[in-house]
């Protein structure tokens, strides 16, 4: 996974392997304006230029998409964004709905453009599981925060945590909030295999978040089938002890864990 472009409205994912392409919106989308949004698409187009040879399948999440779009601004859409995807490479795109039913319908709307291209292929659906299957043949969910990159991918039963760098500005309950999102996906997918890349997080993780974890996070993963974790160390060092500690009462569980200096290092151990 490869995060090609970020903004306070949308994240781009790469999933090299599967040659597919994940637009990520968030709920800071309802401040968008017509000329944002416009800025917004056309500096995409540049970040994503060098990419659309190598995928051949998107993904838009618009679970968190909050900006109705105009008929006018569908135009600008189709005239601007689709031209591109029209003459390229992508055969199949997937569109996970809003659950603003108005922001939705403007979506859908928008999307007819595509269907006059032949060679495109174009599903809605509630689920970004039944999406990524359609596109994959495996699951793959992903989540963005201001903070964090968490995804799923069922071809190796792996869940994944990335750590933003501005994590320093992190409160505890905040904190707490980020490991929502991956006990979620825990919830939701039970995984074999857990990598958690530290290395930017800047956030000591304090005793009583540390009793937090122990008792409202880890058992999640501890009570179905997980059984390795690793953990890309922290470049802070009070950070990364703070970690460890954390990681004590897990450890003393049947579930193999190991640290490493990269990611590289990690995901190989994991998918030797």
């Amino acid at each position: 996974m490869e995060e090609i472009y970020r903004s306070t409205y949308q994240t781009f994912v790469l999933f090299a392997k599967e040659a597919l392409l994940i637009e990520i919106w968030n709920s800071a989308s309802e401040d968008l304006n017509d000329e944002i949004y416009k800025k917004e698409f056309l500096l995409t187009n540049e970040v994503l230029a060098p990419y659309f040879d190598k995928i051949d399948k998107v993904l838009i999440d618009a679970r968190n998409f909050e900006y109705p779009i105009s008929p006018d601004l569908q135009d600008w859409h189709n005239q601007h964004v689709f031209v591109r995807i029209k003459s390229g490479s992508i055969t199949k795109s997937a569109l996970v709905t809003s659950k603003n039913t108005l922001v939705q319908m403007s979506m859908e709307q928008t999307f007819d453009a595509l269907e006059t291209a032949p060679h495109q292929t174009i599903k809605v659906f509630d689920q970004i599981s039944q999406a990524s299957q359609w596109l994959t043949g495996k699951t793959i969910d992903c989540r963005t925060t201001p903070y964090q990159i968490a995804y799923y991918t069922q071809a190796n039963e792996t869940l994944t945590q990335i750590w933003h760098a501005d994590t320093e500005n992190l409160e505890a309950h905040q904190l707490q909030q980020e490991f929502d999102e991956l006990t979620d996906l825990a919830k939701t997918y039970h995984p074999f295999k857990l990598l958690i890349n530290a290395q930017a997080l800047s956030y000591p993780i304090l005793p009583n978040t540390q009793n937090w974890l122990n008792q409202e996070v880890f058992p999640y993963f501890l009570m179905h089938k997980l059984k390795y974790m690793a953990i890309v160390i922290s470049q802070n060092m009070h950070v990364q002890l703070s970690l460890d500690q954390a990681l004590e009462d897990i450890k003393t569980y049947n579930i193999e864990v190991a640290s490493f200096d990269t990611p590289q290092e990690a995901t190989h151990w994991l998918n030797p």
